[in-house]
């Protein structure tokens, strides 16, 4: 995730320095539109200016914090209805989506499938990892999976109890504690709708 934010910002930041160094050389009807804009800016009131920047701040610091959930720092779905739950294919990356495969598949390392085989589906998944869980219930890692499982394919309720299950385990663990928060909040407003 701090890569595309490091992108943004980037990008951001080439953008604008692009757009003032046209502004720079640019000529209308003989005039600097940028010194022009200049001399307006200093002339003007000082809460004026203040208002102004406070706009743009807002609107660009709501630009960004409606891109990304604020409680996990994941990527917020783009095409996300109201009335309509996730769908199965909700995971923030490919890379999460290879992760719980992976997780998956290392359960049942003794019995791992052949490399030409192709991967089970995210159902299939979710239940070879309950089962694993049923075996080793003290498997933190596994309810953290599980939570976040559940969470990526919208089934909050069955998510809030894996990371329950995760924190009973371990009642430090920030991560777990945020992530339950963040079910509870997305569960919260689900009520709301």
């Amino acid at each position: 995730m701090s890569q595309i934010n490091a992108s943004i910002v980037i990008c951001t930041a080439a953008s604008s320095l692009l757009l003032l160094l046209i502004l720079l050389r640019l000529k209308i009807n003989g005039q600097l539109p940028l010194l022009a804009m200049t001399r307006r800016w200093v002339t003007m009131p000082a809460t004026t200016s203040t208002g102004v920047l406070a706009l743009v701040a807002a609107v660009a610091t709501s630009a960004f914090v409606a891109t990304f959930e604020p409680e996990t720092g994941t990527r917020a779905p783009e095409n996300a209805s109201a009335s309509a739950p996730p769908a199965h294919t909700a995971f923030d990356t490919d890379e999460d989506l290879a992760a719980l495969r992976s997780y998956a598949s290392s359960m049942d390392a003794p019995h791992a499938s052949a490399p030409n085989e192709p991967l089970p589906g995210v159902d299939e998944m979710i239940s070879q990892l309950k089962a694993r869980l049923d075996e080793n219930p003290g498997d933190v890692k596994g309810w953290k999976m599980l939570g976040w499982s559940y969470q990526n394919i919208g089934q909050v309720a069955e998510a809030s109890r894996a990371y329950e299950a995760a924190l009973k385990l371990a009642p430090a663990d920030a991560e777990i504690t945020a992530a339950l928060a963040a079910v509870k909040s997305a569960a919260a407003e689900a009520v709301k709708r």
